[in-house]
C-alpha cells in the first residue's frame, strides 16, 4: 500500500519546483533581506572554537544556542562594527 498523504505546501503553479528554481527563490529572498550568501572553508580548529563559544554563550544567556551560521554572522558583524572607523572611505 502506498502512502498518498501529501507533504509540505502546494506549489504556486501546481508544478513542483526544480532544485535550481528553489535555489533561485532562496537567493531572491536573501537579496530582499539585504544579504549576500558567501561560501567559506574554515579550518577544523576554527569550527571547534565557534562551537565552544556557541555552547558557552547559550549556557550564560539561558537561550537556545545560535546556529554556526548565526554565530559566524554575529562575530563578523561585531568585528566589522568595531573596525569600521579604521577603514578608509
Amino acid at each position: 500500500m502506498t502512502n498518498t498523504k501529501k507533504r509540505g505546501r502546494p506549489s504556486k503553479n501546481g508544478v513542483p519546483m526544480t532544485a535550481a528554481e528553489r535555489k533561485q527563490r532562496h537567493r531572491e529572498k536573501v537579496t530582499a533581506l539585504g544579504k549576500v550568501t558567501i561560501t567559506i572553508e574554515l579550518p577544523i580548529t576554527v569550527v571547534e572554537v565557534i562551537d565552544r563559544n556557541r555552547a558557552l554563550m547559550a549556557e550564560l544567556s539561558k537561550l537556545p544556542p545560535l546556529s554556526r551560521s548565526e554565530q559566524i554572522e554575529s562575530s563578523l558583524l561585531s568585528w566589522a562594527l568595531d573596525n569600521a572607523e579604521a577603514l578608509p572611505n
